[in-house]
């Protein structure tokens, strides 16, 4: 998993012992990026891993054996942990003063430029001008001041903390734009063998993180306490947006628009790469 926190269930699992209690010993391991979890979950080095959906959507279209799980934070536009931001000294500009100027996001090719250009279109701007850079989050703030980018997708708690320290300034909830109100950032999966051959292990694993963002969503202060534990980054609280449980329709919204902008090679479902999970 990464660092951030609408995959931070997991630390909020380990930390209260909910993983304990289902009996699983859990061993968190940080990587960058969808890309590099996904082969580390296909080659049996992870058992479980966490991408966006576009990545593992792709991964999945290519013909990589992977299954959904369970969702890590919703995306709500009542809360929205991700936005648009521009340096502090600049003037908010409309989305076609920002035709032929240069975005950053996490990734190329992912959830983050898939935005902007909805974004760009839909708000009035021409998504086919713009430049999209790599930029990690840590580094987007500098990226702005120096000049390196105009505009950048920024996620919490790095998002918060820069907003804190007034090195950025917000100026549109662009996720929320592209996708709609509420859809999952974040999903955890595992390859088809290991769920073929561990379905109750898989099942405890996904019951303890739904009980520990539950727990996360009821007591904001309290998990912004364990994310910083981990992450080291200060939230003053966090922004656990949960699902019951994970039928598809919270991942629908990005397949439709990854279609759409032939970030995917065609249209799907996402039923078509959940995971059943055993009664």
């Amino acid at each position: 998993m990464a660092p951030v926190e609408s995959e931070a269930g997991v630390y909020y699992a380990e930390e209260l012992g909910y993983f304990r209690k289902a009996g699983l010993t859990v061993q968190i391991q940080n990587l960058a990026g969808g890309a590099a979890i996904t082969a580390a979950v296909a080659s049996g080095s992870l058992d479980v891993g966490a991408s966006n959906p576009l990545s593992l959507a792709n991964a999945f279209l290519r013909g990589i054996p992977v299954r959904m799980i369970a969702s890590g934070s919703l995306y709500s536009s009542v809360a929205p942990q991700i936005l648009l931001v521009i340096a502090p000294d600049k003037a908010s500009p409309s989305a076609a003063e920002l035709n032929g100027k240069v975005f950053c996001g996490v990734s190329i090719g992912g959830l983050d430029q898939l935005a902007v250009d909805a974004w760009m279109d839909k708000m009035g701007g021409d998504a086919s001008t713009i430049k999209f850079v790599e930029v990690p989050l840590s580094a987007q703030p500098e990226a702005l001041a120096q000049g390196r980018a105009d505009a950048c997708v920024l996620t919490d708690p790095a998002l918060s903390t820069a907003i804190a320290a007034k090195r950025v300034k917000p100026i549109s909830p662009v996720y929320g734009i592209a996708y709609g109100d509420r859809f999952s950032m974040v999903v955890f999966f595992g390859s088809n063998e290991w769920l073929a051959n561990n379905p109750s292990v898989a099942k405890k694993f996904v019951a303890a993180l739904n009980d520990a963002q539950r727990w996360a969503s009821d007591h904001p202060e309290a998990a912004a306490g364990i994310l910083e534990k981990y992450t080291k980054l200060h939230l003053p609280r966090a922004q656990m947006i949960v699902t019951k449980n994970l039928d598809g329709g919270t991942v629908q919204p990005i397949l439709d628009v990854a279609a759409k902008y032939k970030l995917i090679p065609r249209p799907m479902k996402a039923t078509e790469f959940l995971w059943s999970v055993p009664k």
